[in-house]
């Protein structure tokens, strides 16, 4: 008995944890005046810029549920989706003159993995190419 009331317990916590931990919890911030988009925290940002050029435009747009393009997208364009994301996904929130907060979605993630993900290959990696 007092086995299966623990590992009920562990069973509620674990599903209260993966509740709060969803893919809404929170958002980024989308700062237009310095084209960064930081995590909640302010203390992680991306530039914007990473997405020029960048071959994760197709996957971003898959996110978003948009037909893809071999047009290569420039700051302006990841902004406009960003903003005002098809099928209302999520609504961004202004907060400031040149600041908007985004909710965290699996479309937003996206674009912040990938982003992460050239800051990480141009910047981080000293020109080396991971091997497996």
């Amino acid at each position: 008995m007092k086995t299966q009331l623990l590992l009920a317990a562990g069973v509620l916590v674990l599903t209260g944890c993966a509740s709060s931990s969803g893919l809404n919890s929170g958002y980024y911030t989308l700062d237009l005046e310095r084209t960064e988009l930081c995590y909640s925290d302010q203390n992680r940002c991306l530039n914007l810029e990473l997405i020029i050029p960048s071959y994760n435009e197709m996957r971003i747009a898959q996110a978003y549920e948009i037909p893809t393009s071999p047009k290569g997208w420039d700051v302006e364009d990841l902004v406009t989706l960003m903003l005002a994301p098809p099928k209302k996904q999520y609504e961004a929130k202004q907060i400031g003159d040149y600041r908007y907060l985004i909710p965290r979605t699996y479309a937003s993630n996206t674009v912040w993995r990938y982003l992460w993900q050239e800051q990480h290959e141009l910047y981080e990696t000293n020109g080396k190419i991971p091997t497996k």
